[in-house]
């Protein structure tokens, strides 16, 4: 009975399994079980290294190709080793939520349609084949558009000419490319989107939104180039002025979503804006900008939060868990910095600030010092918008490209590239510099295998396991490594180890585990169990953690604390680098010590016994084997029979393997001698002892650079004291734009000023400076000096004087209004030239049409019937517009009627130095250099101004070159003629030629200066372009002993008529003259001092001012003294005169006294007087003694030169010549018509 009882019971329990393994069998299907292990199968990644997978496993968990593209969606993919039927109804779902189209093409694969995004990342997507059930499943990779390969993307030729279209000079046919097989037509619709952010900031309903906007045209030939004239859109299309091009097939209606298509990605789209752009950009960018600002100054700041900077180039590099390479500005890509001239190359913060998701960048001139956009228009700036997104992503302003794209971007368009307003953006966007910047510290495994701790304990560990090398509470940081014992070359294993494997954690992040790959040197990456591939995309953003693998030897991976950790293959061995941010200092523990600056404490064990750094290696090997992981803690992936029988089912440290604690350096060894010449300096210990263990001179070699190599970056991480940026004084400058622990900034005044505080500052250890702060103050310590001399004889000699001056000035004005005036000579930009040259050339030359046969350009006697600017039935050179030098037209058979410069070489104007030959290295100017589309004389003159240099240089139209030193004649001169080719950024002005360098003094066109010569030229701000809105620019004018100072006004034209140039006294602040449209000077103007200060004063704007595109303000010589914004208006093309109404401006000239005069002021003041009497007293007896120079004349027919008498005490009877002249617009870009009656 009991043996029956037993049979029943057995037969139950075979039953009851028996229907287990029925039940089980029946549900050994993949559909939605991908990433499962089954009761018999599995569905899960590794099931094929294991080869359990279920038998559908490739028919719903889904491989595809390509498995990436960009963000703005569109990108066919077809799904690999799974068959449909044809006539089936295909639909793709991404996120559990978006629709696309999918297909079934003539083989049987399937295909699916990337959607639009707002993120970027690995997206999860669904397939169906009955357009109810989603049960088969794979992964999407969505790229940041910039970062994708331009192979599939819309390329848009000559992307300047795109976002500058409408700008001054910039119009024509636009041309865009793409690869006709990424769209699946014949014919193909262009359309434009818009993209804004909407709602209100940082709230809830703030949304990003990409917008059909229209279709540009339809049914193209899809041969992969279209060609098209840009028309302005219509309201309120044309408001919108950022956005992307997009080809969709001519199949699919207009603004379809998630169809197959191709995007240009986001760009300014200048090409379609509004008439008011393209009438006047620069007015119209200035409203932008100044909107901007007002938006800007709504919004929470930023930039408390971001991190510092980086203090050096070698920091900011070696810190790769937190910053990465701006590819905008890479050293290793050549180092084509176009937003940041002076910078070699440029950083940005990998992860977004912690509340806002900002972004930072860093750039690095070539020494290595921080460039700052308070000392160079080549610094760095912050963003609002983090340019490579910030997770979650999704919404303003975190979304992957865009947000940047409309936060820092287009404003920087609006602010700089389509206006001059750089104040703007900078006072928004400054440098951060390094002062709280804390680099991170470093721990590395490398060898077989040798560690070196956070706190720099060094020692060999050869135990076989899986142990805890970093693990951080505070951060849930969790780093691992495999290692397993070393080959012998002939097979045999070595009693030594090297590490085989690292996987990482941080919170909840996704895992990722870098190994030794199958081939030799090679890495392989796996997330979440999952291999992960990097043939198409370098960057991956993952789940709490970002990769990148360059190459398949190295992977850097970067964690949200700013931990990193770089993993490095070569050799057959496995090089592991971990960076850790300051504040996981006291944080740590495991195998790469406790990071907290005491290396006594290094050897920690798991139960937190510390053992001594002189243990024995048996001791320290018993140490590291207790820091053996747990199954349950492991981050590993098991997917091999080698790895479950070696690692999960084994224990996790080997007991049973016991390597040599030492090499016997044997005197007999072939070896040795070439092991001992080869391991030598630091890391020798190490060296040699891979060497010798594994029997290999190449394995001690790779050791040895790989210890050097983790030192090296130990030193350039090395901690450094940084003071914070110097500003230069008001009225002077500084050299020196390094200010770190060690560097000297010198301060300097210019003329007419004396420094007080500290000419020299150094930075100190403890992050101060040397010194008092630097200040520069009007000089008059002269009227302190001199003694006070009687009423009686100081009144006498001033009435000596007066007579004295009288006749001067009569032969002074005499002089000027004497038939032998130069009438031949141009002697500023020949606005005054009245010679009778009638070809642009006296040799070969083109000859001139008559001013009176010209009616249908906008010089000629119709218009200007009085003779203005010299125009009348002649055909004599002139500058009617005050361009740089005198022109005519000229007619051709095939180009019709355009101006062409007359060649007068023996004038010039002032400050244009003469044109240059340029053979080559060196260049004729050896300073800075810039390339732009956009060049024009101002804006080379400007950029090298703001660099410091006091010589300007352009060539070819498109290049800009800068120096100090007279080096310009390395090569020799060349006629002027060969320096005519036109600037790309203005057709009237030129720019050198081919292998022709036309240099200018940087002087030219600034807002303001110090003048103590006898005789200058004062430019009108920004010559020969437009001068700016909304700023006052002023010159101090101080000739000590001059009887007078002579104004000659010869060109004077400021349009509207409330912009004004006034004259004060430079003692007393008082006007002595005011000149403006409805009150213009007399061409000479005579001013009883030798100190005066110049001021113009232009509240409103002249639209046609050419665009800036290395941009930046006069630093050098400008002092803007406005306290209010300018305010923008419309002007009219025919007169452009400014209409807008104005606001009241109060503004402010500084002066020569200060604003409190404290006692001994009043003391000064007498002894000037006291100081002009002897003056007066020393001026009569020199000219009762000495002979006094004439006054040169001129004569010749075309003949500039000036004999100047070099007797002593000239400049207390040599007037001071000052001339004013400015540039009018003369005609659209190359004034082309056709023939007039030919």
């Amino acid at each position: 009975m009991l043996c029956k009882y037993k049979d029943k019971i057995h037969l139950c329990m075979f039953i009851v399994l028996l229907l287990q393994l029925l039940s089980r069998t029946a549900a050994q299907s993949c559909a939605n079980s991908c990433g499962e292990k089954l009761n018999t199968c599995s569905c899960h990644a590794t099931c094929e290294s294991l080869k359990d997978c279920c038998a559908d496993y490739k028919q719903f968990c889904l491989d595809i190709e390509p498995y990436s593209g960009s963000l703005l969606g569109g990108r066919d993919f077809k799904i690999l080793n799974a068959t449909f039927e044809q006539n089936i109804n295909l639909t793709c779902r991404f996120n559990s939520e978006i629709l696309t189209e999918g297909y079934v093409d003539e083989s049987g694969v399937g295909h699916c349609i990337s959607p639009l995004l707002y993120e970027s990342g690995w997206i999860p997507f669904e397939v169906s084949t009955d357009g109810v059930n989603y049960d088969r499943a794979g992964r999407w990779l969505s790229v940041h558009h910039s970062k994708l390969s331009p192979f599939y993307t819309i390329v848009m030729v000559n992307a300047t000419q795109w976002q500058y279209y409408g700008t001054p000079n910039v119009s024509g046919d636009l041309k865009m490319i793409w690869i006709p097989s990424l769209i699946k037509a014949e014919t193909v619709n262009v359309e434009l989107w818009g993209y804004n952010e909407t709602g209100e900031a940082y709230s809830a309903n703030w949304e990003a939104e990409w917008k059909y906007l229209y279709t540009v045209t339809r049914d193209v030939p899809n041969v992969g180039t279209f060609v098209f004239t840009p028309q302005i859109a219509e309201k309120p299309y044309s408001l919108w002025d950022l956005g992307s091009m997009r080809i969709i097939p001519s199949t699919k209606p207009d603004g379809a979503q998630n169809v197959n298509a191709l995007w240009s990605g986001a760009h300014a789209i200048a090409w379609h804006l509004e008439e008011a752009f393209r009438m006047d950009s620069a007015g119209w960018a200035l409203e932008k900008c100044i909107n901007w600002d007002k938006e800007e100054k709504a919004m929470p700041s930023f930039q408390t939060e971001i991190i510092d900077c980086p203090c050096t180039l070698a920091q900011a590099r070696a810190d790769t868990g937190r910053f990465h390479t701006d590819y905008g500005c890479d050293i290793e890509a050549g180092s084509f910095c176009v937003y940041h001239p002076g910078a070699v190359h440029c950083v940005r913060a990998i992860q977004g600030s912690p509340e806002y998701g900002a972004g930072q960048q860093c750039c690095y001139d070539s020494t290595g010092a921080q460039v700052l956009t308070g000392d160079s228009i080549g610094g760095s700036t912050p963003d609002r918008g983090h340019d490579w997104g910030d997770p979650p992503y999704k919404k303003p302003p975190r979304v992957p490209g865009f947000s940047h794209w409309k936060y820092d971007v287009i404003s920087f368009y609006y602010c700089c590239l389509w206006s001059d307003n750089c104040e703007y953006y900078f006072t928004h966007r400054p440098s951060s510099d390094c002062r709280t910047y804390h680099p991170p510290r470093t721990a590395a495994v490398l060898g077989d295998p040798h560690f070196m701790t956070f706190d720099g304990v060094t020692f060999t560990f050869n135990g076989k396991g899986e142990y805890s090398l970093v693990h951080s509470p505070h951060y849930d940081l969790s780093v691992q490594g495999r290692t397993e014992p070393m080959k012998f070359e002939n097979g045999t294993v070595a009693m030594a180890t090297r590490l085989s494997s690292v996987a990482m954690r941080e919170k909840d992040s996704d895992i990722i585990e870098v190994r030794l790959g199958d081939q030799v040197d090679e890495l392989k990456v796996l997330m979440n169990q999952q291999v992960l591939s990097f043939s198409e995309q370098k960057w991956i953003d993952l789940k709490g953690v970002f990769v990148f693998s360059p190459n398949p030897t190295n992977v850097t991976v970067m964690f949200p604390s700013g931990t990193g950790v770089e993993v490095r293959a070569g050799q057959g061995v496995m090089t592991l680098t971990v960076l850790l941010p300051h504040n996981l200092q006291n944080h740590t523990q495991g195998l790469l010590g406790t990071m907290n600056d005491d290396p006594e404490d290094d050897f920690t064990s798991s139960s937190g016994v510390i053992i001594p750094l002189n243990s024995s290696a048996q001791d320290i090997f018993t140490y590291c084997a207790g820091w053996a992981i747990t199954n349950e803690t492991s981050l590993f992936t098991y997917d091999s029979t080698y790895l479950l029988y070696e690692y999960y089912y084994a224990p996790k440290h080997d007991p049973s393997f016991i390597p040599n604690f030492s090499v016997t350096e044997d005197p007999e060894d072939p070896l040795l001698e070439p092991t001992l010449n080869l391991c030598a300096g630091e890391g020798a210990s190490f060296c040699k002892y891979d060497a010798l263990s594994m029997r290999s001179l190449e394995q001690g070699n790779a050791t040895l650079l790989a210890y050097r190599s983790h030192t090296a970056t130990r030193k350039a991480l090395a901690p450094v004291q940084s003071c914070g940026w110097l500003s230069p004084p008001n009225h002077g400058q500084k050299e020196g734009t390094l200010y770190l622990e060690g560097a000297t900034v010198d301060f300097s005044c210019n003329d007419g000023y004396r420094l007080y505080g500290s000419q020299e500052r150094t930075c100190q250890a403890d992050g101060t400076w040397t010194g008092r702060d630097t200040h520069c103050v009007a000089d008059f310590t002269l009227a302190i000096v001199l003694g006070s001399v009687g009423a009686v004889l100081a009144l006498v000699v001033m009435v000596i004087a007066i007579v004295v001056y009288t006749k001067k000035q009569k032969k002074a004005i005499g002089f000027l209004d004497s038939p032998q005036r130069a009438t031949e000579c141009y002697t500023a930009n020949g606005e005054d030239y009245r010679g009778r040259q009638n070809q642009t050339s006296l040799e070969g030359g083109r000859p001139c049409l008559f001013w009176n046969e010209t009616f249908q350009h906008p010089y000629n006697t119709n218009k200007y019937p009085n003779g203005e600017g010299g125009l009348g039935p002649h055909n004599f050179c002139r500058n009617p517009d005050g361009d740089v030098r005198p022109w005519c037209y000229i007619a051709d058979l095939e180009d019709g009627i355009y101006w062409k410069y007359c060649d007068i070489p023996s004038c010039q104007m002032p400050g244009n130095l003469g044109c240059f030959k340029d053979n080559g290295d060196p260049t004729p100017l050896s300073g800075g250099y810039q390339t732009s589309n956009k060049l024009t004389i101002q804006n080379c003159i400007s950029f090298c101004r703001n660099q410091r240099y006091k010589l300007a240089g352009m060539e070819s139209g498109y290049a800009c070159f800068c120096g100090n030193d007279l080096d310009y004649h390395r090569h020799g001169d060349a006629p002027s003629t060969e320096c005519n080719h036109v600037c790309f950024g203005d057709h009237t002005q030129p720019c050198g030629g081919d292998g022709r360098v036309i240099v200018f003094d940087t002087k030219v066109g600034a807002c303001g200066g110090n003048y103590t010569s006898t005789s200058a030229v004062i430019y009108s701000p920004d010559f020969p372009d437009k001068y700016r809105p909304g700023r006052v620019c002023y010159w101090t004018i101080q000739v000590p002993g001059a009887s007078v100072i002579l104004f000659n006004f010869t060109f004077f034209n400021i349009v509207d008529q409330t912009d004004m140039v006034e004259l004060l006294d430079g003692y007393s602040n008082q006007v002595v003259a005011r000149f403006d449209g409805r009150n213009p000077p007399r061409d000479i103007v005579n001013i009883t001092a030798d100190f005066l200060i110049a001021t113009y004063y232009f509240p409103t704007a002249l639209r046609n001012q050419a665009v800036t595109p290395v941009e930046g303000d006069d630093d050098g010589d400008e002092e803007d003294t406005s306290t209010m914004r300018p305010h923008t208006g419309s002007t009219t093309a025919k007169s452009n005169t400014s209409q807008n109404g104005k606001s009241p401006l109060r503004y402010y000239v500084i002066t020569s006294s200060p604003a409190n005069m404290p006692v001994w002021t009043i003391y000064a003041l007498a002894a000037l007087l006291t100081l002009t009497v002897i003056a007066m007293v020393a001026k009569l007896l020199l000219h009762l003694t000495v002979k006094s120079p004439s006054i040169p004349s001129i004569s010749g027919s075309d003949s500039c030169a000036q004999s100047t008498t070099s007797e002593p005490w000239i400049i207390f009877y040599r007037p001071s010549t000052i001339s004013l002249f400015k540039k009018k617009l003369k005609n659209h870009h190359g004034d082309l018509s056709p023939l007039v009656g030919n």
